[in-house]
């Protein structure tokens, strides 16, 4: 992290009318899709805004795109689920991989996959992205929790007592109670 502080800061005060959200999206989606792992990416913007290398929107946009990243993760799994073992020849691999027919394993796989990358771009990008992008909703909510939190921590005498407002029996108790 300390590296890439100082590097990552001029370059993004440099290039800081290109970054949108809708680009941190995509970067997002790159990320996962390099890291095959959308915690990876997730923390890794958390990290940058938290320091504020980069602001809260576009780690929120980098979020997202690790959310639907996470897709092209379980699609690439699903398109290497029941193939014929490699032979060593390219051709013979290739035609293999392109033109032999699947097992049903490989059917079902790739329709968890599609299942799975359908509710991420209905749900992540349409939905969610494009509605963040005009009013914030993420951004305020995000805000709002992170002010109350520290209102909490601060009024606390013990950080037990900071723990006890945040733990999620807390917020859970109340609702187990009324159902």
């Amino acid at each position: 992290k300390a590296s890439f502080k100082e590097p990552l800061k001029v370059f993004l005060q440099a290039h800081a009318s290109e970054f949108t959200e809708l680009v941190s999206f995509v970067i997002g989606i790159i990320g996962t899709s390099i890291v095959q792992s959308s915690s990876t990416v997730t923390s890794m913007a958390v990290v940058l805004a938290s320091d504020d290398i980069v602001p809260m929107v576009i780690a929120i946009g980098i979020v997202h795109g690790a959310n639907l990243g996470t897709s092209v993760t379980s699609s690439l799994v699903a398109f290497a689920a029941e193939t014929r073992p490699m032979t060593g020849n390219p051709l013979v691999d290739l035609r293999n991989l392109l033109f032999a027919p699947r097992q049903p394993g490989f059917h079902r796989a790739v329709s968890t996959a599609v299942v799975h990358g359908m509710f991420n771009a209905i749900l992540v990008t349409f939905i969610i992205l494009f509605l963040e992008m005009p009013f914030g909703f993420i951004h305020k909510g995000a805000d709002f929790m992170a002010s109350f939190f520290d209102k909490s921590v601060s009024q606390s005498a013990t950080v037990v007592e900071a723990l006890e407002v945040i733990t999620p029996g807390a917020w859970t108790k109340p609702v187990t109670h009324f159902l």
